[in-house]
């Protein structure tokens, strides 16, 4: 298979403009990592499961806290760029952007995240 191409990120102009989202397991608990890509700011929530009011949850819980970002940047995760997830951007006004396809490490905040916990 060809190499995909990087989809390149601009550095936003002020703090929570930009978010790279990701899911991870640890220790059989499943966490949603948040981080700015202005400020490098982590947060971390812990999920009971991946339905989507459980992750519309864990937004807002971050959001709360930080306001609502222009741009959530992910990986093409099923959870979080499912139909139900699309709507819910478009209700609070937010973009879904997801990184170059095969290759996630071109979501460029919150993989690093991960691997810091």
């Amino acid at each position: 298979n060809p190499a995909e191409p990087l989809i390149p990120s601009t550095i936003p102009n002020r703090p929570w403009e930009v978010v790279g989202a990701d899911l991870f397991v640890f220790e059989r608990q499943t966490y949603l990592c948040m981080q700015d890509y202005f400020s490098k700011f982590l947060e971390m929530v812990t999920l009971n499961n991946l339905n989507t009011a459980t992750l519309r949850h864990a937004y807002w819980t971050v959001f709360s806290r930080h306001g609502i970002p222009t741009t959530v940047r992910c990986d093409n995760g099923t959870a979080l760029v499912s139909r139900e997830m699309q709507v819910f951007s478009k209700e609070v006004g937010f973009s879904i952007v997801t990184s170059s396809p095969h290759f996630p490490q071109s979501n460029g905040q919150a993989e690093p995240g991960v691997a810091i916990c």
